[in-house]
């Protein structure tokens, strides 16, 4: 009940624009096949299979920085990219609240997103133009 109550409400407030970050060596199969949910980043210990996306690029930024995952080498860590993301171009009935994150009543406080399916290339409004990051937390 709560979680239907929360798609009501996120399908409510959905920003124009949301925003993932990845790390440049993905940018190339990116731009070929989209954002595949889980193409190898991600917490160890699992997380929910999808695409995560937040609604601030600083804070898309800090989950790839923060990233604990074996599999990324080190210097990728070095080359973020936040990627702008259409939600028109999104299926809404996919995109729900980010259940790592606890969500509050109020949604404006609310700023984290989990995508269930392939984000289209179509979707990316920044493909021509990458905001790169060097900075760190």
């Amino acid at each position: 009940l709560f979680m239907s109550w929360l798609k009501i409400i996120i399908a409510q407030n959905i920003p124009p624009v949301l925003y993932h970050a990845t790390y440049g060596a993905f940018i190339g199969s990116i731009l070929e096949q989209g954002l595949i949910p889980n193409y190898t980043s991600c917490w160890e210990g699992g997380c929910e299979h999808g695409v995560y996306l937040a609604d601030k690029p600083y804070v898309a930024e800090s989950y790839a920085e923060t990233a604990d995952n074996s599999d990324i080498p080190e210097e990728y860590f070095d080359d973020i990219i936040v990627l702008k993301i259409d939600t028109t171009q999104l299926d809404l009935s996919k995109l729900g609240p980010d259940p790592q994150v606890i969500w509050d009543i109020n949604p404006e406080n609310n700023n984290c997103y989990l995508y269930r399916d392939v984000i289209p290339v179509n979707a990316i409004l920044n493909r021509n133009q990458f905001i790169h990051s060097n900075r760190s937390f």
